[in-house]
């Protein structure tokens, strides 16, 4: 079932804790204090195998938390330019809510983020839609303690199935990871006030948008002398584009719900009403989708602790800048179908276009695609006059 089937987080604890107690994989899935609260969400069955591969040798140290795969199709996206102009926002929903077209996921105002520079990432691709929709409800989960392995828990790991320990190069043991990456959460917010830690980093350039993206090692380079287990490094770098899975402290997992709450209730309008507590220097902006989303509330200070505050947990090699591998070697598959043939109009009847051939969009984000680059030459006209 899924998480977001409902507001409130309350009439889901019972589909939680049966999910959590039947928990696939050997052993007893105990919370306790040593152990270390870890999302993940299998969109195949290929990834949920080679996900555990890994997960089953740290048993004793991780709390599993297991939420139901949001797939591409069990989410529609509108974008009503007939009824509110060129100028509508685009909204995006769960067809399993029996709040569809009421209460939506995400909604993204123009200008749409960079949807017309680039139309294959965040919105505009159908799976990184869904992915953003599971990070969503594992910070609802964390942020609303929805589940026994939360109760009192200070820091949580949020996973992508895509994400492997690589013996050699990941720092410690995959039996040792969770303890490892405990202790390197706590002593990075004790220390730096990191309130995000990221593990499996890529596309850490030397360079971005013409600066120097030169990392600090904080495990060597400050006068706290942190020692993280196993050589793990603790870097803070500029800029890099994603972090498939972070660790994330409590109560800026109740921020980024907060300011998420609050951007929906107006509709996406969020300046003068929430900070964005996701894109900040030092932070990964992935999901794509929430660095659109969140970028619509007001810019946080530049010593303001109500924003995110990142950190890079790497390995001891020098050339090696993550903890967790991003190995997407099994493509993400859709769910056996189409987008297309699980729309719904508004009254909640299937429509059926089988035929369609499947497409990582969808129909609403093809037309503002189409709306945009029919603009586009008009604009560049003008400008040339």
């Amino acid at each position: 079932r899924n998480l977001m089937r409902v507001g409130s987080m309350h009439s889901l604890q019972g589909d939680i804790v049966d999910l959590y107690y039947n928990a696939p994989g050997p052993g007893r899935n105990v919370p306790g204090p040593q152990r270390m609260p870890v999302f993940t969400s299998p969109s195949t069955s290929e990834r949920s195998k080679r996900l555990w591969n890994w997960l089953a040798d740290g048993l004793q140290g991780w709390c599993h938390i297991q939420l139901p795969p949001v797939h591409p199709e069990d989410i529609v996206a509108t974008w009503n330019d007939t009824r509110e102009g060129s100028q509508a926002p685009v909204r995006f929903y769960n067809l399993s809510s029996p709040a569809v077209l009421k209460k939506p996921l995400f909604v993204v105002q123009p200008p749409w983020g960079h949807i017309s520079q680039d139309d294959t990432s965040g919105m505009a691709a159908a799976h990184k839609v869904a992915c953003a929709a599971y990070h969503l409800q594992a910070l609802q989960c964390f942020a609303n303690r929805c589940h026994p392995c939360l109760h009192g828990a200070e820091f949580a790991t949020v996973l992508e199935d895509d994400v492997t320990f690589v013996p050699g190069s990941s720092p410690g043991s995959a039996a040792t990871f969770p303890q490892l990456i405990s202790d390197a959460a706590r002593q990075a917010h004790a220390n730096f006030n990191v309130n995000k830690l990221h593990l499996a980093v890529q596309h850490l350039s030397a360079s971005a948008r013409g600066q120097k993206n030169d990392c600090v090692d904080l495990t060597s380079r400050t006068a706290q002398h942190i020692r993280l287990l196993s050589g793990a490094r603790l870097l803070r770098c500029p800029k890099f584009t994603d972090s498939h899975a972070y660790v994330i402290e409590h109560s800026h997992a109740v921020r980024v719900v907060a300011a998420a709450d609050s951007l929906l209730k107006h509709d996406g309008n969020g300046l003068g009403r929430c900070t964005n507590p996701w894109n900040r220097y030092g932070c990964a902006d992935d999901p794509g989708l929430f660095g659109t989303f969140f970028k619509q509330c007001d810019k946080p200070l530049a010593n303001s602790s109500s924003s995110c505050v990142g950190a890079v947990l790497a390995s001891p090699h020098p050339s090696i800048m993550w903890s967790l591998l991003h190995n997407n070697s099994a493509k993400y598959k859709f769910h056996g179908v189409s987008i297309a043939k699980y729309r719904k109009d508004a009254g909640g009847q299937a429509r059926t276009h089988s035929n369609r051939k499947q497409r990582d969009r969808y129909e609403a984000i093809d037309r503002l695609l189409a709306m945009l680059h029919t603009k586009a030459p008009a604009r560049r006209a003008r400008h040339a006059v």
